[in-house]
């Protein structure tokens, strides 16, 4: 007899999850990485996805992940700041953390800061002091007088001397794969700040699996947390969780925490989401295959037709899609308003991103809209380069 397959155990709660119920094979690793030619991207490095779902806390994650695949260097680059719309909640997100913690002539630490936009805006709106840190930045090494420091490295123990009236990291825990052990490190790394702050944000997993949205399964983000999960995560670790709330069109959720004592430490219990979300996983793979298929007809009557179409958003969403459907010539390729990605290879399937005005030379039959979050606004741009193209939302 073969022997028995190994038993994956949640990340979360420890408890035995069942045998995946979604497969992926050779997909890009990372969506926050472009190449600087074709045949850099064309080599660009690939993981399989393996997603099993854990009955107990709702927590779904990539089994099959392996973390020494990424790499995060200067070249990373993820920020949707260029976006009008996202920038409007990021101005509301500070307001109400300020308002909220009183974030006034405070210090405030972020882990995965970026270039430190939405670090700064925090110290700007509240006057406070800010420390960020994120080996993937390119800010500059500003004047010692300068409020907000970055330093391009990990966040870590080390740091415990740092004093963090509120500590935020957003988007990082989806991409880690010791989520126990890097809460923990944070909460240790706190000690006994119990009037301290944290402020997480992830992708809402249970959205992405209620609604369907087939191109946020990416290799690089190897965990997706529901408000269960995330609960009972941070209460694990020596928090108690003030609130777990979605933002961003309700496709994030944000998790305030403090360092709590022991017995104000009970995870928010939710058994009717986690079933409901159980079903749904179930059904997953079969609905991904009809996208799939379906996508397909659309680019078969884009070359039978002779149509032209470029997407619009070189994000997660777009490597997804471009991974899986693999297109030649009927999309040549693709727009973003990021100056960073201008240029750029995409990861496999190696099309060139270019920037929105490329368009006004030779405009598209259809521009596909990789993000549907972003439809609004960029129907708004393209009316603005005068493009009269048939626009196309990617579902």
């Amino acid at each position: 007899m073969p022997p028995p397959a190994p038993v994956s155990l949640c990340r979360v709660c420890d408890s035995p999850s069942p045998e995946p119920f979604f497969r992926l094979r050779d997909v890009p690793v990372q969506d926050g990485l472009l190449w600087p030619t074709p045949q850099q991207a064309a080599d660009a490095p690939t993981g399989d996805i393996e997603l099993v779902f854990c009955p107990s806390c709702g927590y779904i994650g990539n089994r099959a992940f392996d973390p020494s695949r990424l790499r995060y260097d200067p070249g990373y680059d993820i920020s949707l700041h260029h976006s009008p719309v996202y920038r409007r909640f990021i101005a509301d997100l500070v307001d109400r953390l300020v308002r909220a913690y009183d974030l006034r002539e405070k210090t405030i630490i972020e882990i995965g800061s970026g270039k430190g936009d939405f670090l700064r805006a925090l110290c700007e709106r509240g006057a406070n002091r800010g420390l960020g840190f994120d080996p993937t930045s390119t800010a500059d090494r500003g004047d010692v007088s300068d409020p907000v420091q970055i330093r391009k490295e990990f966040y870590s123990e080390r740091f415990a001397a740092e004093k963090a009236d509120l500590l935020c990291c957003r988007h990082v825990l989806n991409s880690i794969a010791d989520v126990h052990g890097f809460v923990g490190m944070v909460r240790r790394a706190l000690g006994d700040q119990h009037r301290s702050v944290v402020y997480f944000e992830v992708p809402d997993g249970a959205v992405i699996f209620r609604r369907r949205v087939v191109w946020n399964v990416v290799y690089e983000h190897c965990s997706y947390f529901t408000t269960p999960s995330l609960s009972r995560l941070f209460t694990g670790a020596g928090f108690s969780v003030q609130s777990i709330a979605p933002c961003f069109q309700q496709e994030y959720l944000g998790i305030e925490a403090t360092p709590g004592a022991a017995e104000g430490r009970r995870p928010l219990v939710h058994d009717a989401e986690v079933a409901a979300l159980a079903a749904q996983v179930e059904t997953f793979g079969e609905l991904y295959r009809e996208r799939i298929g379906r996508w397909e007809g659309w680019l078969a009557e884009l070359r039978r037709t002779g149509r032209s179409a470029v997407p619009w958003g070189a994000g997660a969403r777009a490597v997804s899609f471009l991974s899986a459907l693999r297109p030649g010539a009927e999309l040549p390729f693709l727009v973003d308003i990021n100056p960073k990605r201008q240029g750029l290879f995409m990861p496999r399937t190696a099309q060139r991103v270019a920037s929105p005005e490329t368009l006004t030379a030779d405009p598209p039959d259809v521009i596909l809209i990789t993000n549907p979050a972003f439809e609004p606004e960029i129907r708004n741009q393209a009316a603005a380069l005068g493009l009269e193209s048939d626009i196309l939302a990617l579902d």
